[in-house]
């Protein structure tokens, strides 16, 4: 018999939908006028990295510029640049690869 994968957490879901709605809106400014900002940092609490482990990172920030995840880490470990938006959602879970 296959072992079942525990179910997600809500908090999971959670994440992975602000992730997509505010990976689709970072290109467009928040006012007429303003400047897009230079990329996205995601402050989250967990980060499931979709390695060969499902390694999961705590007190994660991921990086995205333009369509591209730029880093992924513990927080302590990234450094986030200039001209960034940050997202906080320290209580939310992320899938990188779903931004």
């Amino acid at each position: 018999m296959l072992a079942r994968r525990p179910r997600l957490p809500h908090r999971l879901v959670a994440g992975i939908a602000l992730s997509c709605v505010f990976g689709t809106a970072s290109g467009s400014p928040a006012i007429a006028g303003d400047e897009p900002p230079a990329g996205l940092a995601f402050r989250v609490a967990k980060v499931v990295a979709l390695d060969d482990t499902d390694t999961v990172i705590n007190n994660a920030i991921v990086l995205v510029k333009g369509n591209r995840i730029e880093s992924v880490g513990p927080a302590d470990t990234i450094t986030i640049p200039d001209g960034y938006r940050i997202l906080d959602l320290s209580d939310q879970w992320l899938l990188p690869g779903i931004v």
